[in-house]
């Protein structure tokens, strides 16, 4: 699925956030509108990898394999939970 085209000011997702995290606490669901990932929109982050392979010999690897390591690791650790996984698989092959 495509990323949404709608700008929307910071101060009003923000807003939201925090009114979709206090209604979640309210009625014992997860939030839909994550205030972390609200947060970290605001920043652009790009990094650069020169340094780490002139010094370490790093070699950046496909970005779908990496996803799904972290994905395992987010299970694992009990951040997400497993039935989750199978939506995403589903969704990517969609």
């Amino acid at each position: 699925r495509p990323a949404p085209r709608v700008r929307v000011p910071h101060v009003l997702a923000l807003g939201a956030a925090y009114a979709d995290a206090a209604l979640s606490r309210l009625i014992g669901r997860e939030p839909q509108i994550p205030l972390e990932g609200v947060r970290m929109a605001r920043h652009s982050m790009f990094v650069n990898t020169e340094k780490a392979r002139a010094e370490l010999g790093f070699s950046p690897g496909p970005l779908t394999a990496a996803f799904e390591r972290a994905v395992r690791w987010y299970e694992s650790s009990g951040y997400v939970r497993v039935a989750r996984r199978a939506d995403m698989a589903a969704a990517r092959a969609a």
